[in-house]
Protein backbone atom coordinates (compact mmCIF):
# COMPACT_ATOMS: atom_id res chain seq x y z
CA UNK A 1 0.00 0.00 0.00
CA UNK A 2 1.25 3.57 -0.97
CA UNK A 3 1.98 5.89 2.01
CA UNK A 4 1.56 9.34 1.95
CA UNK A 5 3.12 12.09 4.41
CA UNK A 6 1.75 15.35 4.71
CA UNK A 7 4.63 17.56 6.34
CA UNK A 8 3.41 21.14 8.15
CA UNK A 9 5.25 22.90 5.09
CA UNK A 10 2.06 22.06 2.58
CA UNK A 11 3.60 19.44 1.21
CA UNK A 12 2.69 15.23 0.54
CA UNK A 13 5.63 13.12 -0.26
CA UNK A 14 5.00 9.41 -1.39
CA UNK A 15 6.87 7.63 0.34
CA UNK A 16 7.40 4.83 -2.08
CA UNK A 17 9.00 7.26 -5.13
CA UNK A 18 9.79 10.56 -3.54
CA UNK A 19 8.16 12.33 -5.47
CA UNK A 20 6.35 15.72 -3.66
CA UNK A 21 4.03 18.01 -4.56
CA UNK A 22 2.63 21.81 -2.57
CA UNK A 23 -0.99 21.31 -1.10
CA UNK A 24 -3.54 23.90 -0.42
CA UNK A 25 -4.73 24.71 3.15
CA UNK A 26 -8.08 22.94 2.68
CA UNK A 27 -6.19 19.80 1.32
CA UNK A 28 -3.63 20.39 3.97
CA UNK A 29 -6.75 20.49 6.46
CA UNK A 30 -8.22 17.37 5.34
CA UNK A 31 -4.75 15.68 5.40
CA UNK A 32 -3.64 16.22 8.03
CA UNK A 33 -6.14 15.15 10.31
CA UNK A 34 -7.14 12.16 8.09
CA UNK A 35 -5.41 8.53 8.29
CA UNK A 36 -6.45 7.66 5.22
CA UNK A 37 -10.25 5.70 4.92
CA UNK A 38 -13.65 6.46 4.24
CA UNK A 39 -15.52 9.67 5.11
CA UNK A 40 -18.75 11.29 4.35
CA UNK A 41 -18.77 14.04 1.92
CA UNK A 42 -21.07 15.98 5.10
CA UNK A 43 -17.68 14.88 7.54
CA UNK A 44 -14.97 16.54 5.26
CA UNK A 45 -17.13 19.47 5.12
CA UNK A 46 -17.86 19.52 8.66
CA UNK A 47 -13.69 18.66 9.19
CA UNK A 48 -12.38 21.26 6.60
CA UNK A 49 -14.75 24.30 6.68
CA UNK A 50 -17.75 24.28 9.45
CA UNK A 51 -15.16 23.60 12.06
CA UNK A 52 -13.53 27.17 11.14
CA UNK A 53 -16.96 29.06 11.15
CA UNK A 54 -16.98 28.83 7.48
CA UNK A 55 -20.23 27.93 5.25
CA UNK A 56 -19.63 26.74 1.67
CA UNK A 57 -21.63 24.81 -1.04
CA UNK A 58 -21.50 21.35 -1.95
CA UNK A 59 -19.24 23.12 -4.89
CA UNK A 60 -16.24 23.59 -2.73
CA UNK A 61 -16.53 20.42 -1.64
CA UNK A 62 -16.39 19.09 -5.28
CA UNK A 63 -13.08 21.49 -6.20
CA UNK A 64 -11.61 20.14 -2.99
CA UNK A 65 -11.83 16.57 -4.30
CA UNK A 66 -10.80 17.44 -7.90
CA UNK A 67 -7.59 19.49 -6.47
CA UNK A 68 -6.79 16.28 -3.80
CA UNK A 69 -6.55 14.12 -6.85
CA UNK A 70 -4.75 16.76 -8.97
CA UNK A 71 -2.09 16.06 -6.48
CA UNK A 72 -2.23 12.99 -5.76
CA UNK A 73 -1.34 12.36 -9.33
CA UNK A 74 1.71 14.93 -9.12
CA UNK A 75 3.11 12.17 -7.15
CA UNK A 76 2.33 9.19 -8.90
CA UNK A 77 -0.51 8.47 -6.57
CA UNK A 78 -3.39 7.91 -9.53
CA UNK A 79 -6.51 6.55 -8.94
CA UNK A 80 -5.62 6.53 -5.18
CA UNK A 81 -9.05 8.44 -4.31
CA UNK A 82 -12.41 6.77 -4.67
CA UNK A 83 -15.68 7.78 -4.89
CA UNK A 84 -18.42 6.28 -2.65
CA UNK A 85 -21.54 6.85 -4.45
CA UNK A 86 -24.33 9.63 -2.11
CA UNK A 87 -22.10 8.90 0.21
CA UNK A 88 -18.31 10.65 -0.01
CA UNK A 89 -14.90 9.66 -0.90
CA UNK A 90 -12.31 6.30 0.46
CA UNK A 91 -8.69 7.43 0.43
CA UNK A 92 -7.01 3.93 -0.67
CA UNK A 93 -3.31 4.92 1.12
CA UNK A 94 -2.08 5.13 4.51
CA UNK A 95 -1.80 9.11 5.41
CA UNK A 96 0.80 9.88 7.84
CA UNK A 97 1.00 13.72 9.68
CA UNK A 98 4.68 14.79 10.35
CA UNK A 99 5.55 18.02 11.48
CA UNK A 100 8.55 19.64 9.38
CA UNK A 101 9.72 22.62 10.96
CA UNK A 102 12.73 24.59 10.03
CA UNK A 103 15.06 25.56 12.63
CA UNK A 104 17.88 28.58 12.16
CA UNK A 105 21.38 26.85 13.65
CA UNK A 106 23.22 29.29 15.65
CA UNK A 107 26.75 28.81 15.31
CA UNK A 108 29.30 29.95 18.38
CA UNK A 109 32.48 30.55 18.51
CA UNK A 110 34.13 29.11 21.64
Amino acid sequence: MVCITVRDDRTIVNDHNGLSSGINENQFILLSCMPGGALSKEEIIELVWLSRGLIVSDSSYYQLMYQLRKSFVNIGCANTIKTIPRWGVHILCEIEYIPFHYRKTELRKV
